[in-house]
């Protein structure tokens, strides 16, 4: 499955439906995998709304998911700019400790956006 989204908070509750049904049609995932990627992936897309386009025109959010026969595989990308985490983030920053709770994550980023791999087990 490939859905773009504008990078836009009032399109998280979309995605998140997307998602669900997509997931629900893939045969043999446990509850708390969908979760998993659901919470994972608004993360990762919450994190691109908020971050990668800061002072750029308007963005898109790419999400691409692939079950394997063990696993769901999400991409989730921006063609933005990488913001370092602040040295302090306060009460914010936890996004990317969120993500590596629920999944399996590798992140990549480069002069043409951030790549986030998100990497979660079907079974429960």
């Amino acid at each position: 499955m490939h859905i773009v989204v504008p990078a836009r908070p009032a399109q998280l509750a979309s995605l998140r439906a997307e998602l669900r049904a997509w997931l629900r049609q893939v045969e043999e995932t446990s509850a708390e995998a969908e979760l998993a990627v659901l919470i994972a992936v608004n993360e990762a897309a919450s994190n691109v709304i908020e971050h990668a386009y800061r002072g750029q025109p308007q963005g898109v959010i790419d999400v691409e998911l692939t079950a394997t026969d063990d696993a769901i595989r999400v991409e989730v990308v921006d063609h933005g700019r990488w913001r370092p985490p602040a040295a302090d983030p306060g009460s914010r920053g936890r996004g990317l400790l969120l993500m590596q709770g629920c999944t399996d994550i590798s992140l990549s980023r480069g002069t043409d956006g951030t790549r986030v791999v998100l990497r979660v087990p079907r079974a429960a």
